[in-house]
């Protein structure tokens, strides 16, 4: 996966992706991405403003984050549950 510039948005991205999560990324209601390619996913979040983006593993954990790729780097995960609030 390519580096991304925010740390902690990169560091969401390798643990949902060592973890084998399905992600879900959704931009003005729409689904841009869904799938286990965390770097198309990450992709998909770096293509809008901003992105909710839901993490769902095969045992039923999930968690959510708002992601803004134009905040300030420790504003851009701008909100977040469930197990994201573990990872960061």
């Amino acid at each position: 996966m390519a580096r991304y510039n925010n740390e902690k948005v990169q560091d969401l991205f390798n643990m949902a992706a060592d973890l084998n999560y399905t992600a879900i990324v959704r931009c003005d209601g729409e689904v841009d991405y869904r799938g286990t390619n965390m770097a198309a996913a990450l992709d998909a979040v770096l293509a809008v403003d901003e992105a909710e983006v839901r993490f769902l593993s095969l045992d039923g954990r999930t968690g959510w984050a708002l992601i803004i790729p134009g905040l300030a780097d420790d504003e851009q995960v701008a909100d977040c549950s469930g197990i994201v609030e573990e990872w960061i």
